[in-house]
C-alpha cells in the first residue's frame, strides 16, 4: 500500500513540476460519437411474403420512419425535435389515427418555460390547429396531468368523435402509473370510461397493468394484463427514447395516445417474452364471458443485439384469432 501511494505522490508531482511543459493545441479534434442504432425492421407472415418494411433515417431534428408495403409504395411518419431535444411534431402522410369521417396527419406539442406539455394542436385533412389542454401539477411524489381533449364538435364542425378527459398520474421520472380516459359520444350522448394501473418491478420494467372498462358508469370488462420479460435489447427499446424523447414511458403508452398504427412498444421496459390478458366481458351478455389473449415473442439475440422476434397472437372470449409475424431488426453505426 506504501509503495502505490509514493508511486501516485511521485506521479503527481511529476505532473506539477512540468506543468510549463504542457501544451494543449488550440483547436483540438473532436472524436465524434459513434452510436449503434435501428437501422429497419421487416415484418412478415405467413400469409404473405412482407407485411412492413421500416427503414428509420436520423437527422440532425428529426428521426423519419418510412414503412415500405410489397408494392414498394412508402408512407413516412415524421418526429419533429426542438432544439433542447424535445418531441415538438409528430405527423404522419397517411394517418395518425381515424375519426369516423376524418384523419388526423399531424399532432404539435406545446410547453411552457418549465418543460411541461400544456397543449397539443391536432391537424386533420379538412380542419388544423384542433387543440387539447394539459393541466399539470404536483401531488406528493407523483405527477398529475389532466388532459381535456373535447374539441371534437363546434358550431362549425363535426369530426364525428369522442371528447375525452383525461386523467394521468405519473411517477417524477415520466412512468405512467395511472391512466383513466372517460370519452363521451358526441353522436349517442353515452359515456366509456377507461382505466389502467400500472406496476413496475424495480428496474422499471411494467409487469402488470389491471384494466376496467364502464360504460355508462356500471362495470363491463375487467382484467389484468401480465406481463413476462426476456433478456434486455437495450440498442431496440432504446428506440423508443428517441423517437418520443421527452414524452417517452407515458404519453405513447397511455390513451392519451391515439394511434392506429403497428405499436412495438405497447410499455415501458425490457423486451417482451410474453403479454396476457385474462379478464371478463358483460358486453351484450347476462353473465361474464371470459376473455383471454395472449402475444408470445420467441427471440433471438446475438448477446444483447436483438436479431429476430417470432410473435404470435391469440385471442379467445371475443371471436377466436390466430396468427404469427416475422420480425428481423438490422442495425447501422450513426
Amino acid at each position: 500500500m506504501y509503495l502505490r501511494l509514493s508511486i501516485f505522490f511521485a506521479f503527481i508531482f511529476l505532473l506539477t513540476s512540468c506543468q510549463q511543459e504542457i501544451i494543449l493545441p488550440a483547436d483540438a479534434p473532436v472524436i465524434p460519437k459513434i452510436e449503434k442504432v435501428v437501422a429497419a425492421i421487416v415484418i412478415t407472415n405467413g400469409l404473405q411474403n412482407e407485411l412492413d418494411s421500416i427503414v428509420f433515417r436520423y437527422l440532425s431534428n428529426k428521426i423519419m420512419e418510412v414503412h415500405y408495403g410489397m408494392t414498394g409504395d412508402s408512407i413516412t411518419r415524421t418526429y419533429f425535435y426542438d432544439n433542447t431535444g424535445r418531441l415538438v411534431k409528430l405527423s404522419d402522410e397517411n394517418a395518425i389515427y381515424y375519426t369516423n369521417n376524418n384523419i388526423a396527419r399531424a399532432v404539435n406539442f406545446q410547453y411552457n418555460t418549465a418543460g411541461q406539455l400544456i397543449k397539443t394542436l391536432t391537424d386533420f385533412t379538412t380542419i388544423s390547429g384542433i387543440p387539447a389542454y394539459y393541466n399539470n401539477s404536483a401531488s406528493g411524489s407523483n405527477k398529475k396531468i389532466i388532459v381535456y381533449d373535447t374539441m371534437y364538435k363546434s358550431t362549425t364542425y363535426n369530426l364525428s368523435w369522442a371528447n375525452r378527459i383525461i386523467y394521468n398520474t405519473l411517477s417524477t421520472d415520466n412512468y405512467l402509473k395511472y391512466d383513466s380516459c372517460i370519452s363521451k359520444n358526441n353522436s349517442t350522448g353515452g359515456t366509456t370510461t377507461y382505466v389502467s394501473e400500472y406496476n413496475y418491478d424495480a428496474n422499471k420494467n411494467a409487469d402488470a397493468i389491471r384494466q376496467y372498462t364502464y360504460q355508462d358508469g356500471q362495470l363491463s370488462e375487467w382484467g389484468t394484463i401480465t406481463i413476462t420479460r426476456d433478456k434486455s435489447a437495450p440498442i431496440f427499446e432504446t428506440l423508443r427514447k428517441k423517437l418520443y424523447s421527452n414524452l417517452s414511458n407515458w404519453y405513447e403508452t397511455g390513451y392519451v395516445s391515439q394511434d392506429d398504427n403497428y405499436r412495438f412498444f405497447t410499455f415501458p421496459g425490457n423486451m417482451y417474452k410474453n403479454l396476457s390478458y385474462s379478464g371478463f366481458s358483460l358486453n351484450g351478455v347476462s353473465a361474464p364471458l371470459q376473455v383471454t389473449k395472449s402475444i408470445d415473442y420467441e427471440n433471438e439475440y446475438d448477446n444483447d443485439l436483438l436479431l429476430k422476434s417470432k410473435v404470435t397472437f391469440s385471442l379467445t372470449g371475443q371471436g377466436n384469432i390466430h396468427y404469427v409475424n416475422q420480425l428481423r431488426y438490422y442495425y447501422k453505426l450513426l
